[in-house]
């Protein structure tokens, strides 16, 4: 097990982020609902949905990588990249149509590029 953990280390950075990401969001709910940052995410989605989300791919993906399925891992991977991107666009989208940028853009495209890096080591 051990040495199946060893080769897929770099799903961890993602998989303990995007889970921190996701009990973050999940145990403060005033995140999505106040921040400015959070304006169309907050819109389109419940708090505990998104939240969730993160916190059971990122699960989800560390099941795949213990138990080395290969398909679990892939697909909680891009599900995962496809969160990010959405979060990426949308703060690009509230920096466009507000007054500042905001530094969590960088964040969110950052796990997405490594969400993506992942599946392609993969291959």
């Amino acid at each position: 097990m051990w040495k199946v953990i060893l080769l897929r280390r770099y799903s961890l950075g993602l998989i303990v982020s995007s889970i921190i990401y996701g009990c973050e969001l999940l145990f403060y709910p005033e995140i999505l609902e106040n921040y400015k940052v959070y304006r169309y995410i907050g819109d389109m989605f419940d708090y505990k949905v998104i939240s969730l989300a993160f916190i059971v791919l990122g699960f989800c993906t560390l099941m795949g990588v213990i138990f080395d399925v290969k398909q679990l891992r892939r697909i909680a991977v891009y599900i995962l990249m496809f969160l990010w991107l959405m979060f990426g666009f949308s703060f690009v989208l509230t920096s466009i149509t507000g007054d500042q940028a905001y530094t969590v853009t960088v964040l969110a495209f950052l796990e997405a590029y490594l969400a993506w890096c992942v599946n392609l080591r993969e291959e």
